[in-house]
């Protein structure tokens, strides 16, 4: 009976204790592309400082393996199991693909989330965004800060196989990011890591998820990553080794915020390649054979390392076999939780933290039985002996550093020509550019020549009127002298224009347009009677000259003959009846017979005696 309830205070004590323990951070990296010749602890000429400290620290992963390709690789760590469960087992989800992990399978941070932990995704998904529900803050995340597809511009954070096509492939939760552009982005993720740790309740166990866009293609790097490797002749490499040195400064930043905050002695860290390196971009899996996207040990065959104070064994190096799937398991049972029996992930976390021989015996490749080419492939490793069925994918070489790899056809499609694309797309429009300024010249040049033209013809309507005004002045002059009759100029100017809106009403009247729209003139004599500021004027109907008083008197004594024809004194034209037209002060003429003149200018005559 004593031995009994020993045994159960025991229990009780030791479930106490387990439930007592704090649950520690998990700080999950996961870097893009990243070779096996590509980091510090493998390759003595690459400058990882902060990553071998840590893996010198820790323990480095000799036989950890993923995926051949980003997407595959993504789903198996996320959801421990294999590819070929989920349907992602063909290759990676594209820009514009309906697809992604089937929504009724379960993601590490939504078990997670339910042990009580803050869970942030940083970085690239690329695991299917045709859905709100594919997106990561659906699939268990708080928060989410970074790309959903696989690559882009790392400044200006455009997508598509043609920069721009797709447009900002960048957002902070379900909200587009505009005010990153020209920031690298993997500064960008570095900085949102420190702060999501720094403003961290410490109460509540974290899990961060940084997935590095680096190495991944395109190739860019600030220049003064790059400028480390300039004794490298090959542009690419020398690029993706300052890629590797930028992102692993930006790690260096994560563990001094988490000494600062005083949350690393709690945190377990784990680094990880989600595939092996490609040549043909400049990484590099010596002594391994193939590269991404192959089958072969240097396409699925990633470094990694684990570093923990909660380690009871560290600064070694684990030969056992751990794959992708296996760290669903493990990290559950690392917080406190049950793992799931459903799943292709094995529980690995005694055997890494005392060196103790590896649970997993057997590591699936892949089985595509639908590729592109129609071929099939397949792969299996048993102990040590590996089984490799159907087309393992190209590049299936030893590449070492100084090798030169051509491109497939299709990767040249991809990339060469849509570069080339993207450079006549930026020739068009730089021509259109120049097209668009020649018309604004010319435009202006037809504005100013129309303005000048306008400006042209105001002075020659001045001078017309100028000289008109001078001729006038003459006539006054000449007029003054000869019947010594004093008028201004103005007076002449006024009684011209009156004449001339006289002849325009009776033009008006009396003509009418021809089918060409000119005025056809009928010929008849008339004479035409205008006012001068209250001075009456007679104007010839033959010489169109005006007559002076005298000959006003004249013409006056020659109505009070009756004896007379109606003529005018000065050229012996006959006079017709004068007719008053409108407020013009301005008479016409009306063909009436001479009889009738002559009665009516008796009556004038009679009535003036």
């Amino acid at each position: 009976m004593f031995l009994c309830s020993s045994v159960t205070i025991s229990a009780i004590l030791l479930s106490m204790c387990h439930c007592s323990r704090r649950k520690p951070n998990i700080i999950l990296i996961l870097a893009d592309d990243l070779g096996w010749n590509d980091v510090g602890w493998h390759n003595p000429d690459v400058k990882t400082p902060s990553l071998d400290r840590l893996a010198h620290a820790g323990i480095i992963l000799n036989q950890s393996y993923a995926q051949p390709v980003c997407s595959p690789s993504r789903s198996a760590l996320l959801t421990g199991l294999y590819p070929i469960h989920t349907g992602m087992q063909h290759g990676v989800v594209q820009e514009l693909q309906p697809k992604g992990v089937p929504l009724n399978v379960t993601f590490l941070p939504q078990k997670l989330k339910d042990l009580g932990y803050k869970t942030h995704a940083i970085g690239k998904w690329h695991l299917g965004f045709c859905k709100w529900e594919y997106t990561p803050t659906y699939r268990g995340f708080d928060t989410f800060y970074g790309k959903y597809n696989g690559a882009g511009n790392y400044f200006t954070h455009f997508q598509g196989p043609l920069e721009g096509e797709y447009g900002i492939d960048f957002r902070d939760g379900e909200k587009v990011i505009r005010n990153q552009q020209g920031i690298y982005s993997t500064e960008s993720f570095a900085t949102r890591a420190v702060k999501l740790i720094t403003a961290h309740n410490k109460t509540d166990p974290m899990f961060l998820y940084l997935a590095f866009q680096s190495v991944h293609s395109p190739l860019m790097a600030p220049e003064k990553y790059s400028k480390m490797y300039r004794h490298i002749k090959d542009s690419q490499r020398r690029i993706l080794l300052g890629m590797a040195t930028a992102m692993d400064e930006a790690i260096g930043q994560v563990i001094a915020s988490l000494e600062t905050n005083e949350m690393l002695n709690d945190t377990v860290l784990l680094f990880l390649s989600d595939n092996g390196g490609a040549p043909y971009f400049g990484g590099n899996n010596f002594p391994l054979r193939g590269a991404k996207t192959t089958l072969w040990e240097g396409g699925t065959r990633v470094p990694g390392l684990l570093y923990s104070p909660l380690l009871k064994k560290s600064n070694y190096t684990y030969n056992g076999m751990i794959h992708l799937v296996d760290w669903f398991p493990t990290l559950i049972n690392l917080a406190g939780g049950q793992p799931q029996t459903n799943i292709d992930g094995i529980d690995q976390w005694s055997a890494l933290s005392k060196n103790g021989n590896s649970p997993r015996k057997e590591i699936l490749y892949n089985i595509d039985n639908v590729k592109k080419n129609g071929g099939k492939a397949a792969a299996i490793r048993i102990g040590d002996y590996k089984l490799v069925v159907g087309d393992p994918g190209k590049y299936s070489d030893w590449y070492q550093v100084t090798d030169k790899i051509k491109f497939k056809e299709w990767w040249k499609k991809r990339f060469f020509l849509k570069k080339r694309h993207l450079k006549k797309l930026k020739e068009k429009a730089r021509k259109k550019k120049l097209r668009d300024r020649k018309r604004q010249q010319a435009k202006k040049r037809w504005q100013l020549n129309k303005k000048i033209e306008k400006e042209k013809r105001y002075r020659a309507r001045q001078r017309k009127k100028l000289a008109r005004k001078k001729k006038l002045e003459r006539r006054a002059k000449k007029e003054m002298k000869i019947h010594k009759v004093k008028r201004s100029a103005d007076d002449i100017i006024k009684g011209a224009k009156n004449s001339g809106k006289a002849r325009k009403i009776l033009h008006q009247k009396q003509h009418h347009k021809s089918s060409k729209g000119k005025l056809l003139k009928k010929k008849k004599k008339m004479i035409k009677k205008t006012t001068f500021n209250g001075v009456w004027n007679w104007i010839c109907c033959k010489t169109r000259r005006s007559m002076s008083w005298g000959a006003l008197y004249r013409l006056w004594l020659h109505y009070c003959c009756k004896d007379k024809e109606d003529c005018c004194p000065s050229c012996g034209n006959q006079f017709k009846k004068l007719r008053h037209v409108g407020h013009r002060q301005t008479q016409g003429f009306q063909k009436k017979s001479v009889a009738q003149n002559r009665e009516k200018e008796e009556k004038l005559t009679n009535s003036q005696v």
